[in-house]
């Protein structure tokens, strides 16, 4: 399954790639978080990142990438974290991409 998702590479040395998910992808789904939770430090540290390989971390540092490149705002202050998102809810954001 590993190889099916591009995650296994090597036909006699089998070596685990790492997994980077795209940011079109990892918007949409902050999107879709944000329409269910409210808070941004629930989101960050929700246990669904897990089903794309990311932890706590990952999303973090993810999220202060694309804060850089001005596709979104984030703000950290202690354990206080504000989200700001491009789009109001997933079915906007979806609509950016559809001709």
């Amino acid at each position: 399954m590993a190889t099916d998702f591009g995650l296994l590479t090597g036909v006699q040395v089998k070596e685990f790639t790492s997994y980077h998910l795209p940011d079109v992808s990892f918007l949409y789904l902050l999107h879709a978080m944000a329409e269910t939770e409210f808070n941004a430090q629930k989101i960050v540290e929700s246990s669904d990142w897990h089903m794309y390989l990311m932890d706590s971390a990952d999303v973090e540092r993810e999220l202060l990438r694309l804060h850089q490149y001005r596709r979104l705002r984030f703000e950290v202050a202690g354990s206080l974290i504000q989200l700001d998102l491009p789009c109001h809810s997933s079915a906007e954001y979806a609509k950016e991409f559809v001709p």
